[in-house]
């Protein structure tokens, strides 16, 4: 059965949810299909084992940019865009998705609470970050949604252990600036992740009180973005990365260190390198203040979805 693109877009949905028999007749003739997405759903792994195990060839457009996969829906052929909620969120705006009913979703009641609610239990609090339960629904009865969650993930900081001391494998996210780190502190280069892990940073040092550190008004964006501005004046960053694979070499090469990680982390400990979910109470200036962040029942750390 082919799929057009616009009910493709319709029942992927943003998470990262290949669908390696939906194609249009030009790449089912051509033994090709053409993909979008980011560097975590495209890693040469996941599309070397695509194409040997359906002897189909994928054509990759990778970006971190909502913005440029927005207007690769437009200006290209695709087949299958591998999604995110933030990507969704802006698509569904430019009205380039259309509203996909629950009660179509034959498992949709078996959905783990963590992505259906966006909380791990009720009364837990909800996650931070890009948070399906609260970005997806489209109507107040919430029997409507945008997209699809298929994965959350738990951003982590990775570190040289035999560089960076720490106590029982903690570290604030408060850490990312802390001066004695200046010059080697890699952070995310993606705006909307980049953003939040900045964002939380700046929290457990007591230099930011966002009223919904999920939604940031504009004021509050521009006293992260003018922060960060600072930070590169004096120095403090080695890089910004992109791709999960800049993150490991700069690692590797003991270049970067303390960095964001998120999906990187596996990665990261198979080179001997420590990931560790940031603990937002720890104190670690003189004089600053920590907030402690929402963590959810069973994980360290609140869950960003994909």
């Amino acid at each position: 059965m082919l799929i057009k693109r616009r009910s493709l877009l319709a029942a992927s949905g943003a998470a990262a949810l290949a669908a390696p028999s939906v194609l249009t007749p030009a790449s089912a003739q051509s033994k090709q299909i053409f993909l979008a997405g980011a560097s975590y759903d495209m890693r040469d792994a996941i599309l070397g084992e695509f194409a040997n195990r359906t002897g189909i060839t994928p054509r990759p457009f990778v970006s971190p940019s909502t913005q440029a996969r927005v207007d690769r829906i437009r200006t290209a052929p695709l087949d299958c865009v591998l999604l995110d909620a933030p990507f969704a969120a802006y698509a569904n705006s430019e009205k380039l998705l259309m509203p996909i009913d629950t009660s179509r979703l034959k498992n949709w009641d078996k959905m783990h609470p963590l992505l259906k609610d966006g909380q791990a239990a009720p009364g837990a609090p909800l996650g931070i970050g890009a948070n399906p339960g609260r970005m997806m629904y489209l109507d107040e009865a919430r029997t409507k949604i945008s997209f699809m969650p298929g994965f959350f993930q738990m951003d982590s900081i990775g570190y040289n252990a035999g560089k960076i001391k720490t106590e029982n494998n903690e570290l604030s996210w408060g850490d990312l600036f802390n001066p004695k780190y200046r010059g080697k502190v890699a952070m995310y280069g993606i705006d909307w992740l980049g953003m939040l892990n900045a964002a939380m940073g700046m929290q457990a040092l007591g230099l930011f009180k966002p009223i919904d550190m999920s939604s940031m008004t504009e004021k509050e964006v521009d006293t992260v973005v003018a922060f960060l501005k600072e930070k590169k004046k004096e120095g403090h960053f080695r890089a910004m990365w992109k791709a999960y694979g800049e993150l490991v070499n700069l690692m590797a090469s003991e270049e970067g260190s303390p960095t964001p990680g998120g999906r990187s982390s596996s990665k990261c400990r198979a080179r001997a390198f420590r990931c560790t979910t940031p603990s937002p109470r720890k104190v670690i200036a003189p004089g600053a203040t920590a907030t402690a962040l929402p963590r959810l029942p069973g994980t360290s750390t609140s869950p960003m979805s994909g």
